[in-house]
């Protein structure tokens, strides 16, 4: 099997072959049977393809001989000159034109689909739980406190979330998809009941919540309410029908339940499709008091589009903004390789085992996009899943082309 090649080494001539006929490489990776005359053979697969045209790396087992025949079958097939064909497998040192403007093309829109790639779900394969001994996957959701690892801005949040729940207060939680909001609220929920706190969560269904009743349904204060009579309402008592007895009895339980020591959490998850209206009225919640005790504390969790509802410029919920402490879940940034660490920790596994050390900065570098415009700043995805997700890929392409670790060039190869 050829090792990966260096830094310094041009890709393949194929490469640029390919791209000069309008051939995306993942259709040519299709094509190309690995173990070619067994039972198991399957495609190329994409993170292989482009190890192989920009490295010139085989994967275990795949004779490169198999992988030329097929290629150049493929190649006279859709017409490619014999000459190209000829040279396709030497490695490209020109700097034409068509290089730069196929490259060009080709990227236009890459940060979109890598970003696309990284949220989707990735698995271990078979074969690399076999070859790193991972008879166990470390990327399962945490199922103890030690599970879940805590880097600086993540232990803000959860200490947030916590004294919003034991003391009050008015706060929102934002960050992107995988950025560990989910964690944050389990790990809330397992703490009230490890620490046996007197704090009573109201949690209002969410599910097909939008800000809008055209696309979903809206999440209305009368909704909040039934939730507060069905978690603090006595058994055997029935919640009046009209709204003003409703919510009279609602201020009422709130004033039974804190006169008895518990404290009473209003969390609402997806905050960012609450309709404006209902965030307006959270105020007037905010406000409900028994003397000069705060009644309800509420916590919104949700992604970076409700830091935007919550804008204090926007004199919608000016009065809301005003009051409500916006608490951001930021990326792992230097905190990766701990992360990577603590994942693997936890099913008794060295990270150092599968992992070098320059495979860490080259994940940062892969989860790190350019401004879109000029003056902008860049994008990252630096967050849990996303991690995991590339994480994962890595090692099953580590393990597809046999080398021992996860280096920098697997990972810019996925």
């Amino acid at each position: 099997m050829a090792s990966p090649a260096t830094k310094k080494a041009r890709p393949l001539r194929l490469k640029r072959l390919l791209a000069a006929l309008g051939i995306q490489q993942r259709e040519w990776a299709a094509a190309v049977i690995q173990l070619e005359g067994r039972a198991v053979g399957r495609a190329l697969s994409p993170a292989a393809a482009a190890m192989y045209v920009n490295h010139g790396t085989v994967p275990a087992e795949t004779p490169a001989e198999s992988i030329r025949r097929q290629t150049v079958d493929f190649l006279r097939a859709r017409g490619a000159d014999e000459a190209a064909i000829a040279t396709a497998f030497e490695r490209d040192d020109s700097d034409a034109p068509i290089a730069l403007a196929a490259a060009a093309a080709t990227n236009k829109n890459t940060p979109i689909r890598e970003v696309d790639m990284l949220l989707a779900a990735a698995t271990l394969r078979p074969d690399a739980r076999k070859k790193f001994g991972l008879f166990r996957s470390p990327f399962e959701d945490p199922e103890a406190p030690e599970d879940v690892f805590m880097w600086a801005d993540f232990r803000y949040a959860r200490e947030a979330a916590w004294d919003t729940s034991k003391h009050g207060g008015f706060r929102a939680i934002v960050g992107e998809s995988g950025s560990g909001k989910t964690t944050l609220l389990n790990d809330l929920r397992d703490r009230i009941v490890r620490e046996n706190a007197p704090i009573i969560l109201i949690e209002p269904y969410v599910l097909g919540m939008e800000d809008s009743d055209k696309r979903g349904r809206q999440l209305k204060s009368a909704d909040i309410v039934a939730a507060m009579l069905q978690v603090l309402m006595p058994p055997g008592q029935t919640a009046p029908q009209a709204s003003q007895a409703r919510f009279e009895r609602c201020h009422r339980l709130l004033k039974d339940t804190a006169r008895a020591g518990f404290r009473v959490c209003l969390l609402i998850e997806e905050g960012h499709a609450l309709p404006v209206q209902t965030l307006k009225h959270l105020k007037r919640w905010r406000e409900l008091k028994d003397g000069l005790r705060q009644l309800l504390g509420i916590l919104l969790v949700g992604q970076p589009e409700l830091a935007e509802r919550l804008d204090p410029r926007n004199p919608a919920v000016r009065e809301v903004a005003q009051r409500c402490e916006l608490v951001e879940l930021a990326p792992l940034a230097g905190a990766l390789p701990d992360f990577i660490a603590t994942r693997f920790g936890r099913i008794g596994k060295d990270a150092a085992e599968i992992f070098e050390a320059s495979a860490y900065e080259a994940m940062s570098a892969r989860l790190t996009f350019p401004a879109r415009r000029p003056g902008g700043k860049a994008a990252t995805m630096l967050y849990p899943l996303a991690v995991q997700n590339l994480a994962v890929r890595a090692i099953n392409l580590a393990a597809e082309l046999g080398v021992p670790k996860v280096s920098a060039e697997i990972v810019r190869g996925c």
